[in-house]
């Protein structure tokens, strides 16, 4: 069988395919028995599982169980990306300002450094 024709059963079985290639794959299923035989196991399964889900079906108290359980875990809240956050707005402060009196760094400082330096956002 060929590796195009074989990805495409299931969307084939699905009725899923395009039309033309729906149509390429039917003649090509109709005069290839290995592909044949391979639609039919495909088709087989999938009838058996949709069989088995309607016979079997959870009872109440198994639902009510799973729902509880679902609705009850406590949601863990995540402080990571919180310090995360911190540690890089600290990091962005400390690489951006220059150090008190640096002579050295003639340029205007930006306002993020008065306000790190609790001068309010002059500079």
């Amino acid at each position: 069988m060929a590796d195009s024709w074989a990805e495409k059963l299931d969307i084939y079985l699905d009725g899923e395919l395009p039309a033309d290639q729906m149509s390429a794959l039917d003649t090509h299923v109709r005069g290839c028995s290995e592909c044949a035989a391979d639609v039919l196991r495909r088709l087989q399964l999938k009838r058996a599982v949709q069989t088995t889900g309607k016979r079997y079906s959870p009872s109440l108290e198994l639902r009510q169980r799973i729902q509880q359980t679902v609705g009850t875990r406590p949601r863990q809240k995540s402080w990571i990306w919180q310090i995360v956050a911190v540690a890089a707005v600290a990091l962005v402060v400390t690489q951006t300002c220059p150090p008190e009196g640096d002579v050295a760094f003639s340029g205007p400082k930006p306002s993020v450094c008065a306000i790190s330096r609790g001068r309010g956002s002059t500079g």
